[in-house]
């Protein structure tokens, strides 16, 4: 990505998306406002923050999986999900 605000922010989602964080987690540690960051989400990836923290999850949990030898349901703890 080459807007340096939304690299940011996908930094801090990539070492925090195992921890409750949302949108306005996110812009705190990119250091903007929650809207602001929507619309750089928007324009650069096409999707909200929140979809962002999902699908960085989501492809944790693939690649956990993969691996085997853990249950389902400590995965999906493990990477985020209640």
């Amino acid at each position: 990505v080459q807007d340096g605000v939304v690299a940011a922010a996908l930094a801090y989602i990539a070492a925090h998306s195992h921890r409750r964080i949302g949108p306005d987690d996110v812009a705190r540690a990119a250091g903007v406002e929650t809207r602001t960051l929507q619309n750089y989400f928007q324009k650069a990836l096409k999707r909200p923050i929140a979809a962002e923290v999902r699908r960085v999850r989501i492809e944790r949990a693939k690649r956990e999986l993969a691996q085997g030898g853990r249950a389902l349901a400590e995965i999906a703890r493990d990477v985020g999900f209640g």
